[in-house]
């Protein structure tokens, strides 16, 4: 939403919350000498938990009002890493600039003309686009018109949520140009548009500048593919399992020493094809075509493709972009946490929200947190360094957690 509004956009009570408790995650994908920026570093006694796990913390550095002081801004910096290049990120690391050892990001008007249209729907639908192009076993893909489509006003939207109807597929969902995956969507499940949902769609449009029409498919398998943009090229960083709920919006995610292992028989055909690793060719091709897009927008860090198995009848097809996200995401970080497991483990990260708490029992994050440290202790294995054998791992302090709580868990292959 930032993206599309900029500084316009206030972010409401549940994405605050969000941000505060979930502010030191960044923590995970660093190693010891980085430095890390946060409103309030974490507390001593977390930290020393977090070690004793084997996770050793990186240096943190406490903002001034929004603002770097000190030190920091006089020291020869290798990279800048935010979470998401955005003008808000940009503000932030501006005074860093000049310390870097390469040349700074694009920034102001450059940043806007090349790193922010990475960041909408439609790009992602355009990258489909060119995918399913070039597939040369289209039948097992989603088909070409449930490729989201770019509309610029209110009637041209409606225009294509009938055509999709046409076609006997009744739920159309409408996606905002930056918004959120699974938040910031109007769904339209009713036969008949609303006064309420096409006012949606003007607001929007007018915002944005216009939103993206697709079917809502039977989707049964989320995942992503996960890459780094270096400057040396794109690399494939790997691929990980999510869990989302009905709405799209993301749960957990999950790493199997073996990807897919445990699905059912006719999804993992599905995944795999006749040859094996139809996955493997997706993602070949994805940065095939994101590369010289990236390189040319001079985009780097991480970037994730998210995509989904759907059912179709009786058969299961792969829709390879549902959403690019052109910054960290989950799933990266997901990848970052297994770097301290023992061999052969199955790792969880999970978002567990006031709500899903109380579901299970518990009135405070502090109480689930010490159950999850008497029920699932962390052990170490492995010589000459040792890593998470299993156990489970609060990732940001229940002791100051407000809505959220990420929870990494580790399991022995069965």
């Amino acid at each position: 939403s930032f993206m599309g509004r900029g500084r316009g956009f206030s972010p409401n009570k549940q994405q605050v919350a969000l941000l505060t408790d979930l502010e030191t995650l960044p923590q995970f994908l660093c190693r010891p000498d980085d430095v890390v920026l946060v409103s309030q570093a974490p507390r001593t006694a977390f930290l020393a938990q977090l070690k004793e796990a084997g996770l050793e913390p990186p240096q943190f550095e406490e903002l001034s009002k929004g603002k770097i002081r000190g030190e920091l801004l006089k020291r020869k910096i290798g990279a800048l890493r935010p979470w998401a290049w955005s003008p808000e990120s940009i503000d932030l690391l501006k005074p860093l600039a000049g310390n870097l050892s390469g040349d700074p990001p694009p920034m102001g008007e450059d940043w806007i003309k090349r790193i922010r249209p990475l960041y909408s729907k439609a790009w992602g639908a355009e990258l489909l686009r060119e995918v399913l192009h070039d597939a040369d076993a289209p039948e097992w893909m989603c088909a070409e018109w449930q490729i989201g489509q770019l509309a610029e006003d209110s009637e041209q939207a409606i225009e294509l949520i009938q055509s999709i109807r046409k076609r006997g597929h009744q739920r159309v969902v409408a996606k905002m140009l930056f918004g959120v995956a699974g938040a910031n969507m109007q769904r339209f499940w009713e036969p008949q548009l609303s006064e309420a949902q096409k006012k949606w769609l003007r607001r929007t449009i007018e915002v944005e500048g216009g939103v993206v029409i697709e079917p809502w498919l039977d989707r049964g398998f989320d995942f992503s593919f996960q890459f780094d943009m270096t400057p040396k090229g794109l690399r494939s960083v790997g691929m990980i399992e999510m869990i989302n709920d009905q709405r799209g919006q993301y749960q957990a995610s999950v790493y199997r020493p073996k990807f897919g292992a445990g699905l059912n028989a006719d999804l993992v055909q599905a995944l795999n094809g006749p040859r094996g690793g139809r996955l493997k060719d997706i993602r070949t091709r994805l940065g095939e075509i994101m590369e010289p897009k990236l390189q040319k927008a001079g985009f780097r860090g991480a970037l994730g493709v998210d995509a989904f198995a759907y059912r179709e009848g009786e058969q299961w097809r792969i829709k390879p972009v549902t959403e690019i996200n052109a910054r960290y995401t989950m799933g990266r970080l997901m990848i970052e946490l297994m770097r301290h497991t023992a061999s052969g483990r199955t790792g969880k990260m999970e978002l567990v929200s006031l709500p899903a708490l109380r579901k299970r029992g518990h009135n405070s994050f502090i109480e689930y947190a010490a159950e999850l440290k008497d029920r699932f202790p962390i052990s170490l294995a492995g010589h000459p360094k040792p890593r998470i054998d299993q156990g489970a791992l609060c990732l940001n302090d229940p002791e100051k957690a407000i809505g959220c709580l990420a929870v990494f868990s580790v399991k022995k292959p069965t």
